[in-house]
């Protein structure tokens, strides 16, 4: 993979796994063109009989091939390397040097030393082989008597400086805008949080968790949307648990609502997913039972609830709770989403008046 797909790819890393493979991968195409470029230096220099030079690249080559099938076979991160390797390219440049007193020349390969350094090495390396590289062509002017002015030793020694010093600063300012980034993200995480939260406040109970009034509506307005384009029914289950107010009066409003919380789960776990429970206040609950076959699907579901409303419950006290529950059905008593509603509310007090812990349709099914 080339750098402009690995940028561009929909992969996810983290930020550490992303520099180490983006480093892996600068790694080796700057040792392939390296490769490449001094088997090219080697062949030229062998034909103009400059065998030592010759040798020099070759042995460069021999390098970077070695760690191009190091870094293959490893699949490390590749800073494990980086500090020999560069250190040995310091090396063979000063050696060169010697064979080929070109000081400008030099000044260009230690620039070019210097570039991957700063990356792949970090600053404080990068300073010390620009502090190296300066010394070096300072001991190999004078070591060799030569003539240059105070000019030119300048110009041979500011263009290395000056690509560290502009290097250093571009990672600086690289660091600084991620930090930016950074802080941007965690403020908008933080605002995405906070709206969720307040959107979860706005929809949801906070006692018992379940869908409040204002989402059951719109579940309802959903459930009449699917059902008019399916031509299958849905029902509404008003549940509301038979008296309550004594466990409040007795227990206490903890115990009601440790009731309640437990119930909800009960009931939530009794559906399938695509059906809604919502707590509509107080004691009451609503369920929307969506794509029904027939009312025995309802009948099964209602009884199912009961008894679930009816398993011991520990508040640490032992008690038992019941529920009646009154059915609508969408079409077939109503097109009307308020007279759906008040029909299931209607068949449930009838539920109440007939006994408690029972159901009751609003029309016989």
């Amino acid at each position: 993979m080339n750098i402009k797909k690995f940028l561009q790819s929909n992969f996810t890393f983290d930020e550490k796994e992303y520099e180490v493979k983006l480093q892996h991968m600068l790694f080796n195409g700057m040792l392939s063109i390296v490769s490449i470029f001094l088997t090219i230096l080697v062949i030229v220099r062998f034909y103009q009989e400059n065998y030592f030079q010759s040798t020099v690249d070759f042995f460069i080559v021999l390098v970077s091939l070695a760690s191009l099938f190091y870094i293959k076979r490893a699949k490390e991160n590749c800073q494990k390397l980086a500090h020999p390797l560069l250190a040995i390219f310091f090396a063979l440049i000063l050696i060169t040097l010697f064979n080929i007193p070109s000081y400008m020349i030099a000044t260009g390969w230690f620039i070019v030393l210097i570039l991957p350094t700063f990356y792949l090495a970090g600053p404080r390396y990068g300073f010390f082989i620009t502090f190296m590289a300066i010394v070096s062509l300072m001991v190999l002017l004078i070591s060799r008597k030569s003539t240059y002015t105070l000019g030119e030793f300048i110009y041979m020694f500011m263009p290395i400086f000056l690509s560290s010093l502009f290097i250093y600063t571009y990672e600086k300012r690289i660091e600084y805008a991620k930090q930016e980034l950074q802080d941007i993200n965690k403020h908008l995480h933080k605002e995405i949080i906070h709206k969720e939260f307040l959107l979860k406040q706005a929809h949801y109970d906070y006692l018992t968790k379940l869908p409040n009034r204002i989402l059951f509506e719109d579940r309802l307005q959903q459930a009449i949307i699917k059902s008019n384009r399916s031509n299958k029914d849905f029902a509404i289950l008003f549940i509301d648990l038979d008296l309550f107010k004594d466990i409040n009066d007795i227990h206490g409003h903890t115990a009601g609502d440790i009731v309640l919380s437990e119930i909800a789960s009960r009931f939530k776990s009794a559906l399938r997913e695509e059906d809604t429970v919502a707590r509509f206040g107080g004691d009451e609950f609503v369920c929307i039972i969506e794509q029904l076959e027939d009312c025995s699907t309802v009948s099964t579901v209602a009884q199912k609830l009961i008894k679930k409303a009816e398993e011991n419950i520990f508040i640490p006290q032992k008690i038992s709770v019941t529920c009646s529950i009154g059915i609508s059905i969408y079409k077939k008593d109503t097109k009307d989403e308020k007279e759906l509603l008040h029909f299931a509310d209607t068949a449930m007090y009838n539920a109440k008046s007939l006994g408690k812990n029972q159901y009751s349709f609003y029309n016989d099914c």
